[in-house]
């Protein structure tokens, strides 16, 4: 007997059928459905996926429009100056906005110590920390591990008013994989076309920075390159007070003959004479002598007296400078085709014989200085100079008698330890060292000097020292 049966149904050729809560699947855990089922949103679902996206269109296409909106904004009704951290005004443009109210006022702001930068150097910005009077006889450790902190504000947007009107300061922190410093970028705008106020606000910060050298001499160090392949970078190290010319230990003619050429190099005419004639627009010097002569001295004095700024690196026998430029990239630097002019090229060296010669050449060094071991002359003037302070002390309380009868005791000293002291054996930061031994003591360091004389020959023949 047959059996009838209805016929099969073939299910692949119907269409599938998607519900909304497995499409809402694919952005929600598996935990998340019987809470689904539980509360009867599965109705719900297209609903809010719809919302989801809309939103999220929305966000992103406002965040689109209002950037367009706000640099098409800035271009053609604000003023905006951009000062990247890589240029030196940016350090004089920080160093006035630690200056201002809103600083202080700032709730969000970046806090560091101040010892070793240019807020450690008397800029106002910098609060010490609560913890009482500070005496005055603290250790000079004591006082670098307590350094005082400074306070920017952090990055992001900040207003403040200027000369009556509102700025906006931006500070942008530019961070990529091609440096190996992040850079940081300062935005100041105001309403209007006019750019004059944030011009005249740069120049403000500028001037109020270089008051604050003044009567400094500024000494910059070569920094490691922040990117790869690209230049090292000249950065402020420190700033120090001014040596007088006077200190350095030098006789008066060749002191003279140094400071006299670098005057006449920097009048504005050399220039001109230098480009009429097709000569490079540069002067170099050589300041060659033993140790502790007063090389370095003479240039920082000689920087402080012209008001110039000093850029220092060091160069070692292996022709190595700092560890990264060869002498071949050294001499390129000083008189290549892209080297700048306009500037003073001081060389020292301890040992000159040692120096390449293509180094010394005639172009690249215009003049050399020779300093000897300590004479009597320079002898009798380090004395002099390391306790006329102490004969000084005092001086408004003496009457005339007692001024003149110390002066003659003070010469009297001069010429003990003068003769104690043998002539070109010690150099004079020998001498000078030897004298701190006895600060406000000059009597003592008569006294005590034959001994450190024979002591310093003995150690010398023993190989003790050099």
């Amino acid at each position: 007997m047959a059996t009838l049966s209805p016929p099969a149904i073939d299910n692949s050729s119907l269409p599938i059928q998607f519900s909304p809560l497995s499409i809402f699947g694919a952005f929600i855990p598996s935990y998340a459905y019987p809470l689904i089922s539980h509360f009867g949103l599965s109705n719900a679902v297209p609903h809010i996926l719809t919302f989801l996206a809309l939103s999220t269109a929305a966000a992103t296409g406002w965040i689109y429009w209002s950037d367009i909106f706000s640099r098409f904004f800035r271009r053609f009704f604000m003023s905006t100056a951009l000062i990247r951290s890589r240029d030196d005004l940016y350090d004089h443009t920080m160093a006035w906005v630690a200056e201002q109210g809103f600083s202080a006022r700032a709730r969000y702001f970046v806090a560091a110590m101040a010892f070793g930068s240019l807020f450690a150097e008397g800029v106002p910005g910098v609060e010490d920390e609560d913890e009482g009077p500070q005496e005055e006889d603290i250790p000079f450790w004591e006082r670098n591990r307590r350094a005082p902190l400074q306070f920017t504000p952090a990055p992001g947007f900040h207003f403040f008013k200027y000369k009556g009107k509102m700025v906006m300061l931006e500070r942008i922190v530019e961070d990529n994989d091609k440096s190996w410093f992040p850079q940081e970028i300062l935005e100041f705008s105001i309403m209007g076309r006019n750019p004059q106020l944030l011009k005249e606000l740069l120049k403000e910060a500028r001037s109020r920075y270089l008051l604050k050298d003044k009567s400094k001499t500024v000494v910059h160090r070569p920094k490691a390159p922040e990117a790869v392949g690209s230049p090292p970078k000249w950065v402020r190290c420190f700033a120090r007070p001014s040596r007088p010319l006077s200190t350095v230990v030098l006789e008066q003619r060749q002191k003279e003959m140094f400071v006299d050429d670098i005057k006449d190099y920097l009048e504005p005419g050399t220039q001109k004479w230098y480009s009429e004639r097709g000569i490079p627009y540069r002067r170099g010097y050589l300041l060659h002598g033993p140790p502790g002569t007063g090389k370095s001295s003479l240039s920082f004095a000689v920087a402080g007296l012209l008001g110039l700024k000093i850029y220092k690196s060091k160069t070692d026998t292996s022709n190595e400078v700092d560890a990264r430029v060869t002498l071949s990239g050294l001499l390129n630097v000083i008189d290549g085709v892209a080297s700048p002019e306009g500037r003073v090229l001081i060389l020292t060296s301890n040992h000159p014989e040692k120096l390449d010669a293509a180094l010394i050449r005639p172009g690249r060094v215009d003049m050399k200085i020779e300093f000897k071991l300590a004479e009597e002359e320079a002898i009798a003037g380090l004395f002099a100079r390391m306790y006329e302070d102490y004969e000084k002390k005092m001086e408004d309380e003496r009457s005339a008698e007692e001024r003149a009868a110390k002066e003659k005791h003070l010469s009297e000293l001069v010429a003990k330890f003068t003769k104690i002291m043998p002539q070109g054996v010690f150099s004079p930061a020998d001498v000078q060292g030897y004298l701190l031994q006895h600060k406000n003591r000059p009597e003592r360091a008569v006294e005590c000097a034959e001994k450190w004389v024979c002591d310093r020959m003995e150690a010398r023949k023993a190989g003790k020292i050099d």
